[in-house]
């Protein structure tokens, strides 16, 4: 009852205070400036960094053509960013287009009220996929969850709309998949809402799959409540491999947990909890998304200051709805102060568009456009969400036996409105309150007496505007148990188990649309055409991936099948797609005709259509009938007029028929479709300049490329050469820039936009050579630091320079990363080969040769060996590498790798980290190698001044730094121990104990090393004359859980110790069975669903199971004589 008084109260104050019945006002935006606390991070990386198996969100975290960021240093500076600022009557909101176009804040303006977490620094931590990544306000994810950009600069553009409302558009083009997206935040006048308009475009001729997450992070504590719509009463956690009701649940996930992810502090790991409280999860960190298919909205609610953050859309594409926490204990709040300084925990409230899971991908298809609103803003005053509309939020809540709590929160401001509470069988309102004033900064919020004895579900409170239309309705809901819950998502079985090609093939499919980096979807394909030679839809995917590679003769057999089974008899094919894949293999192969004449058959039916029109136009333009290819043009956009890269080529085709009026009115149909599109401000050129295009770019000379690969592909050579002199023109007036050490942000951005790009070199020469065979090509010089080629008209030009030009060793580098990126590692050894022979102290070449040798076969658990095999000649070439680039810590990290898969002795591999300490020092995993060395040295003094002086930083989904740190101190209390000093001693065994922050670390979710420090300690002590300090702490060896493995030797010695013998068989026997476990070999099938795997991981260490299996067989030898 008090709680209802003072809600009540709350809206009295809150309308009284900030209720204005005035006219709409108006939106401004505007670019300003923001200072900022920032901890720099490193420069992006010069290395390459291929894909190796590595997961990352639960799907394959490729990195390349993009630099690594991962160095990060614990300096702090003050920057001032770019802040680009909407504002209305009631928000203000902000956002940072220099750091991904993170949403920094959305601020009531009445109360100050951050609806997204307001971060008050910049505080990078190694979250992201390419390291760096800042919690906070919102992360826009697109195709991939915490996309590679989302700390680089994007593109931009302010706009002013007819209705008066106000637009911030940012976005870009995704490289790994050519994929862009461009999102456009816009503010109204008559709104207290945030909007955003999401555009994702598939700008190729390949279907691709996507998804769609917006990162929204939301302030919580002790009285913070994730809302689900109340008719929500499932959950499920990463692949749909953990189920739960909602919101009461249990309260421990039933996976087995990363040591990161669990607690000792918890008393009970048993039972149910609420899971819509983020203080009750004192257990674990948690992701929940629910299974709600009948609701447009997510909430959360601070219940201490009765406001929150409510997010609406179209729940027919806005399918997902999902939180994570750290949560509320320790080993949580360590990410605290890893991500912020002052500014708290915080949650994220993630929304999802087509996908309903991460990663739960779509199919988006070749050139298609897709489209979807979404809306936030902040509820005040009602003390809860029962249900959302972009017209305001609803709370209904029994209070008391006879009282409801009644309130509506409105978006807008209106006057003269109806409250009404219905009771279902009842004839006339129960509560009736007219001429309410209603509006963002005057909730209405009351207490209704209702008949205690009727439920909650008989009642439907409602407000109505002026003309008596209900805007705003909730009827409670009643509970719904689910049980049983439902299957978990199944694990694939080895492909010989499936005896049905088309089972085998929708494994195979399903691994590939979801970017599976554990198991290879080829063998699954293969055993399809195991069964069934012809089959269309595995021959198919296999030539799929093949074209997509470049590799169009490999691709070719496969396709050629695809097509003959599709039409066999004389049939014309349902399915369109096999002879569409065929048409762009043989167009990749240089048969042109024979590619047109497919792709005109592909027309005849409406899948494939639009596409076949589009390359039908582009084959036209590559002969120069701008007459055929404006008609082609024409017949695609009559089957979708979404597309902008379709009007500026239609643009294109009426310039070059000199119909520029015409042309003008379709760039601007182009911007109209894509406010942000690049190649359309281009062509308003003539093609000639980028000047005006490049302005509030984001990486500008990737967005040239993209370009000049546009124009390349419908021969327009003039085109590409003019706009590749024009960039190596302004590389050559560009000023040097930084790229390492901790950078301020005038250093990264300068990476950004710098154009010293080579393949703007191979473009232009090869243009020329298009436009005068007769002339000898020239390759114009640029110094470069950055060139990680990717496009399939990169790899054209490449091989053209390679067959055309002077023998180059950066030709041949450049070419062995496009073919390694795109799975085809023979050729790219052969091409690194050629780059060494050329030039012996090529750095980069030479680590390549290194990488690619130790690094044969596929990245998949299932077919090869991800982390590396031990090669020699291949570390041969890293020791060359490093020779050549001492300083490259990248290649040092590497070889410290190959080095332990060669099982060198410790004293070499301890030499070469001494050998290159500048390398070394740059990063955290080069020294951590060396402390490890120093420990397998004996020399632990050394590693101990490491790990307590250095301020390392852990990648999410990685263990922490602790087994080193323990390992040094207990090595320093033994060799104190065997001097007789056992006051210095006991010490080191103390510190073993501790959990220093410089090794980002939270005590551990068991018992960790205790038993062995204790058992030691007890030593001590009995040394020193404490008999009970020593009996205390054998008995401290035996508390709390622990894996099986070593601590149970320590537990068994402490037993025996305390003459206890008749305790120890069941530790001995879980020893034997860890010695078990790793000594059994891994399934070829392991588990498909890891969230994270790969270097630095447990299934990396895995490898290591043999050696530990010996050491364990020791002990256990020791304590069974």
């Amino acid at each position: 009852m008090k709680n209802s008084k003072r809600i009540g109260m709350l809206s009295f104050l809150l309308a009284a205070i900030g209720f204005c019945a005035c006219a709409q006002g108006v939106v401004t935006v505007k670019e300003d400036r923001i200072a900022l606390p920032t901890y720099a991070p490193g420069g992006y990386d010069k290395t390459p960094l291929f894909y190796t198996g590595r997961v990352y969100q639960g799907a394959q975290g490729r990195v390349y053509p993009y630099p690594m960021q991962d160095v990060l240093f614990d300096g702090k500076m003050d920057e001032t960013y770019k802040y680009l600022t909407l504002e209305n009557d009631w928000l203000q909101m902000g956002l940072l287009p220099e750091h991904g176009g993170h949403l920094l804040n959305l601020t009531d303006r009445q109360t100050g009220f951050e609806t997204f977490y307001r971060q008050h620094v910049v505080k990078p931590a190694l979250i992201g996929m390419l390291g760096a990544w800042i919690s906070g306000g919102v992360e826009w994810n697109f195709p991939h969850h915490h996309r590679a950009t989302t700390a680089m600069p994007i593109d931009w553009k302010l706009a002013a709309n007819a209705d008066g409302s106000k637009t911030i558009w940012i976005g870009e083009t995704e490289l790994r998949r050519r994929l862009k997206w461009t999102i456009g935040l816009s503010m109204m006048p008559d709104r207290a809402v945030l909007r955003a308009d999401n555009i994702f475009m598939n700008r190729g001729p390949f279907i691709e799959s996507m998804i769609y997450w917006a990162n929204v992070s939301v302030h919580c504590g002790e009285d913070y409540q994730i809302i689900f719509p109340p008719s929500c009463h499932l959950g499920f956690d990463h692949h749909k491999n953990y189920w739960t009701s909602w919101p009461i649940g249990p309260r421990k996930e039933e996976v087995e947990l990363l040591l990161s992810q669990r607690s000792k502090y918890a008393d009970d790991i048993s039972g149910t909890m609420d899971l819509s409280w983020w203080r009750n999860y004192t257990i674990e960190s948690r992701s929940i998304f629910a299974m709600d298919p009948d609701n447009d909205w997510l909430a959360g609610m601070d219940h201490k200051r009765n406001m929150g953050t409510a997010h609406v859309s179209n729940r027919h594409i806005t399918v997902g709805k999902k939180f994570f926490l750290w949560g509320n204990f320790p080993e949580a709040h360590v990410w605290d102060t890893v991500l912020t300084d002052h500014d708290g925990p915080y949650l994220e409230l993630m929304v999802g568009c087509w996908s309903d899971n991460q990663p739960d991908y779509s199919w988006i298809a070749p050139y298609e456009t897709r489209k979807v609103s979404q809306y936030w803003f902040p509820v005040k005053g009602i003390g809860g969400v029962k249900n959302v509309t972009i017209d305001g939020a609803v709370n209904v809540d029994r209070r008391g036996a006879g009282e409801l709590l009644v309130g509506f929160h409105s978006t807008r401001v209106l006057s003269n409105c109806t409250v009404r509470v219905w009771r279902k069988g009842v004839s006339g309102p129960v509560f009736e309150e007219r001429n309410v004033a209603i509006g963002p900064d005057a909730p209405w919020c009351k207490p209704v007496k209702v008949a205690a004895a009727a439920p909650d579900q008989a009642f439907t409170a409602a407000i109505a505007d002026a003309d008596g239309k209900v805007f705003l309705a909730y009827t409670p809901v009643g509970p719904d148990p689910h049980d049983p819950l439902p299957p978990k998502v199944a694990n694939p079985k080895e492909p010989k188990e499936y005896a049905s090609a088309e089972l085998a093939y929708e494994v195979g499919l399903r691994l590939d649309q979801f970017h599976n980096g554990l198991i290879d979807p080829e063998p699954y394909y293969r055993r399809a055409l195991e069964i069934d030679p012809g089959y269309t839809r595995a021959n198919l995917a296999m030539g799929v991936r093949r074209v997509k590679n470049g590799a169009y003769a490999e691709a070719k057999p496969y396709l050629e099948k695809a097509v003959a089974r599709a039409t066999q008899n004389f049939t014309r094919a349902l399915d369109a797609a096999p002879e569409y894949y065929l048409a762009l293999c043989e167009k990749g192969l240089g048969n042109l005709k024979t590619a047109e004449d497919l792709f005109w058959r592909c027309t005849w039916r409406q899948s494939y259509k639009k596409e076949s029109y589009v390359e039908i136009a582009r084959l036209a333009m590559r002969r120069g009938d701008w007459s055929e290819a404006l008609l082609r043009i024409g017949d695609a956009l009559a089957l979708g007029q979404d597309e902008a890269k379709l009007w500026t080529l239609k643009a294109l085709a009426l310039r070059k028929l000199g119909r520029a009026p015409e042309a003008f009115a379709c760039l601007d149909r182009a911007v109209a479709c894509d406010p942000l599109e690049y190649w359309g401000m281009v062509e308003r050129t003539g093609g000639t300049s980028f000047a005006a295009a490049e302005k509030n770019r984001g990486l500008k000379a990737q967005q040239l490329l993209e370009c000049v690969s546009d124009y390349w592909d419908t021969g327009c050579y003039e085109e590409v050469a003019a706009l590749c002199a024009a960039a190596l023109a302004r590389a050559r007036a560009e000023k040097p820039f930084k790229t390492e050490g901790a950078l301020p942000l005038k250093e990264t951005l300068a990476a950004c936009n710098s154009y010293r790009e080579p393949m703007f070199a191979y473009f232009k020469a090869a243009a020329e050579a298009k436009l005068n065979p007769s002339a000898k090509p020239v390759l114009e010089k640029v110094d470069w630091i950055y060139c990680f080629p990717s496009r399939l008209e990169e790899l054209e030009v490449l091989q053209w320079a390679a067959a055309n030009l002077a023998p180059s060793a950066d030709t041949q580098y450049f070419l062995g990363e496009i073919l390694w990126n795109m799975d085809r590692k023979d050729a790219a050894v052969a091409a690194w080969r050629k780059a060494v022979a050329l030039d012996p102290v090529h750095a980069l070449a030479l680590r390549c040769l290194g990488f690619g040798l130790s690094h044969p076969g596929t990245y998949f658990t299932n077919t090869g060996v991800p982390s590396g095999v031990p090669n020699r000649e291949a570390y041969g070439f890293y020791l060359r590498a490093l020779a050549a680039d001492p300083g490259n810590f990248r290649t040092l990290d590497e070889a410290g790798k190959l080095a332990e898969k060669l099982d060198l002795p410790v004293k070499e591999r301890l030499d070469l980290l001494l050998k290159y300490p500048e390398a070394c020092r740059k990063y955290d995993a080069n020294m951590l190698r060396l402390a490890y060395c120093f420990n397998a040295a004996g020399e632990y003094a050394k590693a101990h001044e490491i790990l307590t002086t250095r301020r390392f930083h852990v990648w999410e989904g990685a263990e922490g730094l602790l087994e080193p740190f323990v390992e040094s101190c207990i090595g320093l209390g033994r060799a104190a121990m065997a001097k007789g000093d056992c006051k210095t001693a006991l010490k080191y065994f103390e510190e073993s104990m501790t959990y220093p922050a410089n090794l980002q670390a939270g005590r551990p979710g068991d018992a960790g090393s205790e038993p062995k420090s204790r058992y030691l300690m007890a030593q001590c002590k009995r040394a020193l004359g404490d008999a009970a300090g020593c009996k205390a702490e054998l008995e401290n060896a035996l508390k709390g859980w622990i894996k099986a493995g070593e601590m149970d030797y320590w537990r068994v010695k402490a037993l025996r110790e305390l003459g206890r013998s008749d305790e120890c068989a069941p530790l001995i026997a879980e020893l034997k069975q860890a010695i078990k476990e790793l000594e059994t070999p891994q399934p070829v099938i392991i588990n498909a669903y890891a969230k994270f795997a790969g270097d630095n991981s447990a299934m990396e260490r895995a490898a290591k199971a043999r050696e530990k299996a010996g050491f364990l067989k020791a002990l256990l030898k020791e304590i069974e004589e």
